[in-house]
């Protein structure tokens, strides 16, 4: 990690992103949120959200740094945005039903991992993610 730190700080922020490749942002934004600089990460997840809102990657993302920071319910307001865009979206309901989780709002998540599956969801997480959440209620 103190490697991918140094490294990191030998270059200027989107030195290497092209100004209108989402995908460039949000790997940029990827990587810096593994080195623990997540107000740079934010910053280049919102700049690939902004070029396009229905791209996926950075949604997961931003979502992913709140619960990283223990930030639910901003990760929660995020998931629920990218659903609006993306209903079909099985991650996202997937990634929701985590939160919700964390939450204690164990009955929301099985919701969420239902709608999941029902999507098509394969991801064996998200069995094992609604098994925890049943056990948590007891059922």
């Amino acid at each position: 990690m103190a490697q991918l730190h140094q490294a990191m700080g030998q270059f200027k922020e989107g030195q290497f992103v092209q100004p209108m490749d989402e995908k460039g942002w949000n790997h940029l934004g990827a990587t810096l949120m593994e080195a623990g600089q997540m107000q740079k990460a934010f910053y280049c997840f919102e700049k690939a959200i902004a070029i396009d809102q229905t791209f996926e990657g950075p949604w997961f993302n931003v979502g992913l740094a709140f619960l990283r920071v223990n930030g639910y319910q901003d990760a929660l307001t995020i998931f629920d945005r990218l659903l609006s865009i993306k209903p079909d979206s099985i991650q996202g309901w997937h990634l929701k039903g985590m939160t919700l989780a964390n939450l204690q709002k164990h009955d929301e998540a099985i919701v969420c991992y239902d709608r999941a599956l029902q999507l098509g969801g394969r991801d064996s997480e998200i069995w094992v993610n609604k098994s925890r959440a049943l056990f948590s209620l007891k059922r």
